[in-house]
């Protein structure tokens, strides 16, 4: 499989995995803190996967697509598999301790900004400068997502519930802290 095939190969089943929502229901996946507190652990990472609306879904999609076709065309399966195994629990994690009051979540926006520090930091090594300003301007636009400036309702017209600010903290921090480890190098150092 040449690697560029990989990255398409993600935004498909993603999409895929959106529309089985539909089948199983958006309920029966998505975050629920009460719950998970009573055992359905697994929905800390289904959560990631399941949309309320079909624009949700369609959003998400596109930016993965726009990810993986720009700046993640190269990565290996074995990385993208890595990635998308801890990214939705990271999310899921950042909203237990990090937002308790948030009840529900679902949706894929905490794993795509763990995607983007990802391939910010990963490209930043073949140029600096360019990468390091676009890493200086999401982290600038995730910092602003947590001021009393950010109104979290703005997609609510095309999402259905509000932007979980947490949820892209979460994701970006565990993206960028993969990247800075060397995760989708070439060489992986390998723990025997």
């Amino acid at each position: 499989m040449r690697l560029r095939q990989a990255a398409w190969i993600v935004v498909a089943l993603t999409g895929l995995l959106g529309l089985a929502q539909y089948a199983v229901g958006l309920h029966a996946l998505a975050y629920d803190r009460t719950a998970i507190a009573a055992g359905q652990w697994w929905r800390c990472y289904t959560a990631s996967w399941v949309h309320y609306t079909f624009a949700h879904l369609a959003m998400n999609v596109l930016a993965l697509a726009l990810i993986a076709g720009v700046l993640l065309a190269d990565l290996p399966l074995r990385s993208w598999c890595l990635l998308l195994a801890l990214l939705p629990w990271a999310v899921s994690l950042g909203l237990w301790y990090g937002r308790p009051q948030c009840q529900v979540y679902a949706g894929f926006s905490g794993v795509i900004e763990g995607l983007l520090f990802f391939a910010l930091w990963r490209a930043r090594r073949s140029d600096p400068i360019l990468y390091g300003l676009a890493l200086a301007f999401f982290a600038a636009r995730l910092a602003y997502e947590h001021t009393p400036w950010y109104d979290p309702d703005y997609l609510h017209a095309w999402i259905g519930v509000a932007v979980a600010p947490s949820a892209h903290l979460a994701g970006a921090a565990l993206g960028s802290l993969l990247a800075l480890i060397g995760v989708g190098r070439d060489k992986l150092v390998t723990v025997r």
